[in-house]
């Protein structure tokens, strides 16, 4: 459901690229204060713009939530690797 809902967004969000731009440097304050300035005087005009800054903030509070594991096989398939140099490097000093 929560991937649904984010490709949703994202989908939305790429509809307009001047707003989409403007919208990710708004939300991580990358806007000089002139375009902050425009941006904010859209944003209490344009309630789409509204909604997409609200779906925005959730979808990156749902990233920022999510905890990003490796796989189990990564992880043991790292260490093999690891272990296989080891042993090739302690061969090599014979």
């Amino acid at each position: 459901m929560a991937l649904r809902y984010f490709s949703v967004t994202i989908k939305l969000l790429m509809s307009d690229n001047y707003f989409t731009d403007n919208l990710v440097l708004y939300m991580y304050n990358e806007l000089d204060a002139e375009q902050k300035s425009r941006f904010e005087a859209e944003l209490a005009e344009n309630q789409e713009l509204q909604q997409r800054l609200f779906e925005a903030k959730q979808a990156l509070a749902f990233l920022d939530d999510a905890s990003v594991e490796p796989s189990a096989t990564s992880v043991n398939l790292i260490l093999e690797h690891a272990k296989n140099i080891n042993q090739k490097e302690a061969l090599e000093r014979i």
